[in-house]
């Protein structure tokens, strides 16, 4: 027995929503029960108040040693190189599905 219902586009199973909706970002409504605030969530994590960056010495911080700036670096070219990887391979993927598509 099937029911005469209007389809929603809500929630369910195979419902990934209306094409763009991934690039609408939500609005946090602080007045909803499930929402903590960033000093909520560090109190649970760590059962105290996260500390003031308004008292934070910021003439303490000095520059990076020439051996972390080499470290920072090389971990920098590496995540350009993955990077170029990545956006290589999806450029070559997103060219066989076009050929694919115009039966090229």
């Amino acid at each position: 027995a099937s029911s005469s219902t209007t389809k929603k586009h809500g929630a369910g199973k195979g419902n990934w929503g209306r094409p763009g909706d991934e690039l609408s970002v939500p609005s946090i409504d602080e007045q909803d029960p499930a929402y903590d605030s960033a000093d909520e969530l560090f109190q649970k994590a760590f059962g105290t108040s996260p500390p003031s960056t308004s008292s934070f010495d910021w003439s303490a911080v000095q520059d990076l040693s020439d051996e972390d700036q080499m470290a920072m670096n090389e971990i920098e070219d590496a995540m350009r190189e993955e990077w170029m990887r990545n956006y290589e391979k999806e450029a070559e993927d997103i060219s066989d599905e076009a050929e694919e598509f115009f039966g090229q």
